[in-house]
C-alpha cells in the first residue's frame, strides 16, 4: 500500500498502524472470499496457462528484507492458503510473506498462488468485493506479463494505503502496500513486485 501517515507520527506508531491496517486488508478480506471461490458456470472452460509459472519470494524486495514479524507474515500466509481455492487442480507454487524496512513505518505484503486460475476477471472482482473499506477500485495495466490487474485505496484514522492484485490463467496475487517510497504509483509498484516474484516454468524454488 503506497500511503501516508500523519505528520510527526513516530516509527513505532507507524508500525503499529501498518500492522493493524494490513491485518484488516488481508485477514478480514480473505474470510469473505472463500465462500465464492468455487462458484463457476459449468460450461465455462478452465483456461490452460500457455506457460507454467511459479511464484518465488526474494529475500529482498524494493530494497527491503523479508520481515520476520508474525503480525505481518501471518495474515499474508492465511490469505495464501485461502487463495488456493481459486485454482483448478494442484498448486504449483504459493507465496505468503511480507517485506519491511529495518526501521519500520512501512510494509509490503504479498499473498499469491500459481496454477490454473479458474476465471481471472471474476477472481479480481471477488477479491476487491471482500476487502472492507476500500474505495477507488479501478482496472490498471497488468504490465508485460499480461492478464488483468486492479488497485484500490483504503483510508482510516489518517492513514492511506493501497491494495493491488493481478490475475491471469496461471497465477493470482494480492499486494498490500503502506508507506512505500514516493516516486511511483501503486500500479507501477504492482508491476515491479510481480516482475520480481513471477517466473516461467518449473516448480517453486526452495
Amino acid at each position: 500500500m503506497t500511503g501516508t501517515r500523519p505528520a510527526g507520527a513516530g516509527p513505532r506508531v507507524a508500525r503499529v498502524a501498518a500492522l493493524a491496517l494490513c491485518g484488516v486488508l488481508l485477514a478480514t478480506g480473505c474470510a469473505r472470499l472463500s465462500d465464492d471461490a468455487g462458484r463457476r458456470p459449468a460450461e465455462q472452460p478452465v483456461p490452460t496457462p500457455a506457460v507454467e509459472v511459479r511464484l518465488d519470494a526474494p529475500d529482498v524486495l524494493l530494497d527491503w528484507p523479508q520481515s520476520l514479524d508474525r503480525h505481518l507474515r501471518g495474515p499474508a500466509e492465511k490469505n495464501m492458503g485461502q487463495f488456493r481455492q481459486f485454482l483448478d487442480g494442484d498448486t504449483i507454487s504459493a507465496v505468503g510473506t511480507a517485506w519491511a524496512p529495518v526501521k519500520g513505518g512501512a510494509a509490503l505484503m504479498v499473498s499469491g498462488v500459481s496454477g490454473r486460475v479458474r476465471d481471472p476477471q471474476a477472481t479480481l472482482a471477488r477479491v476487491f468485493s471482500g476487502l472492507p473499506k476500500v474505495s477507488d477500485v479501478r482496472a490498471v495495466p497488468p504490465g508485460p506479463l499480461g492478464g488483468v490487474a486492479a488497485c484500490s485505496r483504503y483510508s482510516s484514522n489518517g492513514l492511506t494505503a493501497h491494495a493491488c492484485a493481478w490475475a491471469d490463467s496461471g497465477s493470482f496475487a494480492l499486494v498490500s502496500m503502506l508507506n512505500l517510497p514516493a516516486g511511483k504509483r501503486p500500479e507501477e509498484r504492482l508491476v515491479e513486485v510481480r516482475g520480481a516474484l513471477e517466473h516461467a516454468g518449473g516448480r517453486q524454488k526452495r
